[in-house]
């Protein structure tokens, strides 16, 4: 990565968490209402048997709306560190969560195989109108993008955005993945 183009990617995301934490709660909740009810309309939604979320920080979009409107009759999981890298746990009613690294809430359990999962719900800290994906900047989630349709080559990518988080351009390099879709409160991408 070009020295120029690492400094353009925390550019960027410093001001885009810079606008996500300005919100207001209420604010926050009433857009992530919208973005999972967008999200949950898409047909690979639908179709999917078993998805992936993210447990979210307080400024970024609260995908337990997903939850709540599925009623769990679709398998769920959530991320988990396993050796630096993220890996799929299945969740329930009564899975137990730790709080990890970087403030991280994952769930406890084994892990999930790859291969059942249809569709994965990515935060993001920016994105752009190409579904390029800015993340915190540690690629976690790009590896996972990359092992997982690896795994399964039909797996959907759904990053959960803010529109306050489009950017003109992501500076985006071979070893940055892109989502299949953006989801905004306005618009899906």
């Amino acid at each position: 990565m070009s020295e120029t183009t690492k400094a353009n990617k925390q550019r960027l995301r410093k001001k885009t968490i810079t606008l996500l934490k300005k919100q207001r709660q209420k604010s926050i909740l009433e857009k992530s209402k919208s973005i999972c009810s967008k999200i949950s309309r898409l047909q690979q939604f639908k179709k999917a048997k078993a998805i992936m979320l993210y447990f979210p920080k307080s400024e970024e979009v609260d995908t337990g709306f997903l939850v709540e409107k599925i009623h769990w009759s679709k398998t769920i999981c959530l991320p988990k560190m396993i050796g630096g890298n993220l890996a799929a746990v299945k969740i329930g009613k009564n899975t137990r969560f730790k709080t990890q690294k970087y403030d991280v809430i994952e769930p406890v359990g084994p892990t999930f195989d790859l291969k059942k999962i249809n569709l994965v719900v990515c935060p993001l800290v920016g994105f752009d109108g190409e579904k390029n994906r800015l993340g915190r900047g540690k690629a976690f989630f790009d590896k996972f993008i990359r092992k997982a349709r690896k795994a399964s080559p039909k797996i959907v990518f759904v990053g959960a955005g803010f529109e306050l988080q489009r950017v003109k351009k992501i500076p985006a390099e071979k070893h940055d993945e892109k989502t299949d879709f953006v989801v905004t409160e306005k618009k899906v991408y």
